[in-house]
This record gives structure tokens, sequence and C-alpha cells, in this order.
């Protein structure tokens, strides 16, 4: 899933102090209700979540806390598009690799991040915020299923 609706306004000012919320480019009063939003519909159609991780950027943290509840914090899954051409390769096959070794089961796997990385790693590009790219893991592969929009859900 590809955090909420930011508030555009904003800029990352210090990529290296990501706890410090007040130096990023922050979900907009939208993004937290859009994303709460997306919560409910997933807990009303009662789909199954397992573990969810987010990247570290506060966007992220927020997404994954008001939609999901639990999540952990990846520091890997940081913004890639923000790093040179080999960290954010490097970013993109983290991200692949932890999709690789998500298990099949009752409960869906959740990422929470940033479009950059999907494409760095998996070749999508997620457009907009607050996307969900499905992929649905077959064997070794991961086969991309879609994308679900914000305003997609019920």
């Amino acid at each position: 899933m590809r955090h909420g609706t930011t508030d555009q306004t904003q800029k990352d000012k210090d990529r290296t102090n990501l706890s410090d919320c007040t130096k990023q480019r922050n979900l907009s009063t939208e993004g937290h209700k859009q994303v709460k939003r997306i919560g409910q519909s997933i807990r009303t159609l009662k789909i199954p979540i397992g573990n969810v991780l987010s990247s570290p950027y506060c966007r992220c943290t927020d997404t994954a806390k008001l939609t999901f509840g639990n999540f952990t914090i990846d520091p890997q899954l940081q913004f890639s598009i923000s790093k040179n051409q080999e960290e954010a390769k490097k970013l993109g096959l983290h991200l692949y690799s932890l999709m690789q070794k998500t298990k099949v089961g009752k409960k869906n796997a959740v990422i929470v991040g940033h479009s950059s990385n999907l494409k760095d790693g998996l070749g999508v590009w997620p457009r907009p915020e607050a996307v969900m790219a499905i992929f649905q893991k077959r064997g070794e592969k991961l086969v991309f299923k879609g994308l679900i929009e914000p305003n997609e859900w019920p």
C-alpha cells in the first residue's frame, strides 16, 4: 500500500532523522480520513490481515496505524527516490525480497511504503497516493494482480 494522501506543500527536509515528523511531508487532513475509511472497509469486508510492515517515514507509519492498527517499522523501506541509483536499487530489491519471503496462507501480508520502491523492486508505479498494489504469490513468482484505488473501497 502506498501511504495516504499527503500535504503537497510540505517537503522532506531531513531524511536522516525520520522520527521528526515536522521535517517531512505528512498525511493531509483528507489523507487521515482516507486511510481510516480504507481500514474500516477492510474490517467490514473481513479481509484477513497478517503482518504489516511500514517505511519509517511518518506518512507511512501514520497510514499503517490508522488503516491496520499494529505494524512494524522496517528501516530499509525508506523512500528510494531520495537515494542514489545504487541505493535505490538496493531498497527496491529489499522490498522484492520481503515479498518473496511472505508465506502463502489465510492472511494477507501488507507493506506500507512509497511508489518509487515498488517501481525499483517490482516494476510497478502505484498511483495515486493510498493505492494498494495487489500481488499473488505463486510458487517463487510474484504475480501483479492490479491496483485498488482509494475511491474504489466501499
